[in-house]
């Protein structure tokens, strides 16, 4: 495997390619997200109903920093199979650059599984 694309956690690779080990969603599900705040900052969470954690956030019940920078929308969540899995992933996208987070949000994940597949 080429070092560009060796994984820097489970889940995550260099180039911000998040990886799910099974897309199928239920109530045991763990979402890695990323919320578009005021200013234009980005912020990466993990939860299991990411639209209540949206809300929370929203009426400033959430994290410290989305008290301080209000959330606008959400702009990409991901599926993970645990919370270990989801933790981990969240802790390596938020090491990379802002534009490979843009990136993953724009594409989505299958489009970063497919192009990894290549």
């Amino acid at each position: 495997m080429p070092a560009e694309t060796k994984p820097i956690a489970p889940g995550i690779n260099r180039n911000a390619r998040i990886e799910a080990s099974v897309l199928v969603t239920g109530a045991d599900t763990w979402w890695l997200y990323v919320l578009e705040c005021q200013g234009g900052v980005l912020y990466t969470g993990i939860a299991k109903d990411v639209e209540a954690r949206f809300e929370a956030h929203v009426k400033g019940t959430g994290a410290m920093f989305t008290r301080l920078n209000r959330p606008v929308r959400i702009l990409s969540k991901a599926p993970m199979t645990t919370k270990s899995e989801a933790l981990r992933a969240e802790c390596a996208l938020k090491q990379v650059s802002r534009a490979d987070k843009l990136r993953w949000c724009a594409t989505g994940l299958e489009a970063f599984i497919a192009s990894d597949r290549r």
